[in-house]
């Protein structure tokens, strides 16, 4: 796979989750939208949300690395890798949770549900911006440029990864929250 073929696969996968948050509020209630699993599972709204506040806090480190490979001129045409650590969590992210449940840090817990449709506009406009920066980061070395996980600061991987791991990580939060409609049918 040739770099703009990743690139494309980005893409695609951020668009298939904005379709997919989509139809997943468009089959809800607000009320449906809201309400946790019996077990105490986040709600469908607190799953988009925890997308979006995960993707503004990579955005940050992402949209960092970008301006620091322009300034060094640290480019390159792919293909790119991941690296062992990038490999490993999209491997894990991908649903469903055969492999690995975590819980997330504070900064990463939605505070409150929304409405169905502030939350799909919420995610694709963070998706929108996640497009724009890999727009910007063309050209650029995608595996040779790191950033430290917002998520675990022992952590650090390379910025093809960080791009990479986003849809995965979407489709693990929009599973969970197929699984949490799924539980109230039942």
């Amino acid at each position: 796979m040739n770099a703009a073929e990743q690139y494309a696969r980005i893409r695609e996968g951020l668009e298939q989750a904005d379709a997919r948050a989509a139809a997943l509020a468009a089959r809800c209630t607000p009320e449906a939208w809201a309400r946790r699993t019996p077990e105490g599972g986040w709600s469908p709204s607190e799953c988009v949300q925890h997308l979006v506040l995960s993707v503004d806090a990579m955005l940050a480190r992402i949209d960092a690395a970008i301006a620091d490979g322009h300034a060094r001129g640290i480019t390159g045409d792919g293909p790119f890798s991941p690296g062992l650590l990038g490999r490993l969590l999209i491997w894990v992210l991908e649903p469903p949770y055969r492999r690995l449940r975590s819980r997330t840090g504070p900064a990463f817990v939605p505070a409150a549900t929304r409405t169905p449709d502030a939350d799909v506009a919420a995610l694709r406009a963070a998706h929108d911006r996640v497009r724009e920066s890999l727009a910007r980061a063309s050209g650029l070395a995608l595996d040779r440029l790191s950033i430290l996980s917002p998520f675990d600061a022992r952590a650090s991987y390379n910025l093809y990864a960080a791009f990479a791991i986003l849809p995965v990580h979407a489709r693990r939060h929009l599973w969970q929250a197929e699984q949490a409609i799924a539980a109230h049918r039942t």
